[in-house]
This record gives structure tokens, sequence and C-alpha cells, in this order.
């Protein structure tokens, strides 16, 4: 999403500063919050570490993609005519392929770690 880094945000109108790096920034913190929060949920719940690690890549992809989404509807979308379904095409067309491939390092290095250091 760096390339819309100069596009305007809708969100801060008027203000006098809304940069790229604070809603990433802002976005990166609440990522951060909730994957802490689904990692400490799913540790009580779930034993099987293959299950545990899936569930939380997958939550991990989601939440990369909705993050995508509200830059680019906040930077592109809404200064254009963009419908919901148009804004959720472009993510998955452009950004679905570097989010797999960073989820699936992080499903792999998450096994790996896990099973590795299990008995600790």
């Amino acid at each position: 999403m760096h390339e819309y880094a100069n596009n305007p945000s809708s969100v801060c109108v008027g203000s006098s500063y809304c940069g790229f790096m604070v809603d990433v920034l802002v976005l990166s913190v609440f990522t951060v919050i909730f994957f802490v929060f689904i990692t400490f949920i799913f540790k009580k719940l779930i034993n099987n570490l293959y299950l545990k690690t899936s569930i939380q890549t997958i939550s991990l992809i989601l939440f990369w993609l909705w993050a995508n989404n509200t830059i680019f509807v906040n930077r592109v979308a809404s200064w254009g005519t963009f419908s919901t379904l148009e804004t959720w095409a472009y993510i998955a067309s452009n950004k679905i392929i570097p989010i797999v491939i960073c989820g699936s390092i992080y499903l792999l290095v998450s096994i790996f770690i896990n099973g590795k250091f299990k008995g600790m």
C-alpha cells in the first residue's frame, strides 16, 4: 500500500498532519493487540500445534487484508467511485500474493519454532 503514501487520507481532511506512516502505525498496533489476544486464546483452547498455528495464520492474513482494505479505502477509493466489491477485488488481485507469501513464511517458522521448543 506504500504506493498510496502521497495520496491524502479522506479521514483527515482539514487536519494539519495525517501521514501514511501514522495510518500504518495505528493499524500495526491494532494488529499486534489482536494477534496477542488470539494467541493467548488459542494457547489455552487448542492443543494441536498445527491447527493452532493454522488458525493464527489465517487470522493474521485476514487482518492484513483488512488493513490493506482500510488504507486503500481511506486513500484511494473514497476519492473515486469504487464499490465495495471493486475495492475488495483490487485488494485481492494486487495484495493477496505478498500476504499469502508472508503468511506461509509465518506458518512454517511458527511450526518450526513451536515444534522445536515444545518440550521446554
